[in-house]
């Protein structure tokens, strides 16, 4: 299965890889940050959609 995967996963592997290679450690670790921040903004706001809280989150509310 290991080797199936292996296969299916390395020519997009490669792929990324020079996607990467156009970067540099700084610039990945900015990119980084944003992804992380946005990731989490994006988590929460899927928490406060799953659990609204009545008043606050009702459409047309802007806070």
């Amino acid at each position: 299965m290991r080797e199936r995967i292996a296969a299916a996963w390395s020519r997009p592997g490669t792929a990324y890889g020079h996607v990467l290679d156009a970067y540099s450690d700084e610039e990945l670790g900015i990119i980084s940050d944003y992804l992380r921040r946005a990731t989490d903004v994006a988590l929460a706001h899927a928490e406060r959609l799953n659990h609204p809280t009545p008043g606050r989150d009702e459409p047309g509310h802007t806070r």
